[in-house]
C-alpha cells in the first residue's frame, strides 16, 4: 500500500513538472505569437505605403490613368 502511495506520488510530481514546462513554453508561444503580430502589422503598413506611393507615381505618368 506505502508503495503504491509513492508510485502516485512520484507520477503526481512528474504531472506537475509538466504542467510547469507546458505553461511556461505556452507563455513565451503568446509572447512570440504578439510579436509575429506586430510585425505582420508593420509590413502591412509597409506595403501599404508602398501601393500609395506607387500609385502615385503611376498618376504623374503623363497619358496613364489609374482604374
Amino acid at each position: 500500500m506505502k508503495q503504491d502511495l509513492e508510485v502516485i506520488e512520484q507520477k503526481i510530481k512528474t504531472l506537475i513538472n509538466l504542467l510547469d514546462e507546458l505553461s511556461s513554453e505556452n507563455q513565451m508561444l503568446k509572447e512570440k505569437n504578439l510579436s509575429q503580430e506586430d510585425s505582420i502589422s508593420k509590413l502591412n503598413q509597409k506595403i501599404y505605403e508602398a501601393s500609395q506611393k506607387l500609385e502615385n507615381l503611376l498618376g504623374q505618368i503623363p497619358g496613364e490613368k489609374i482604374n
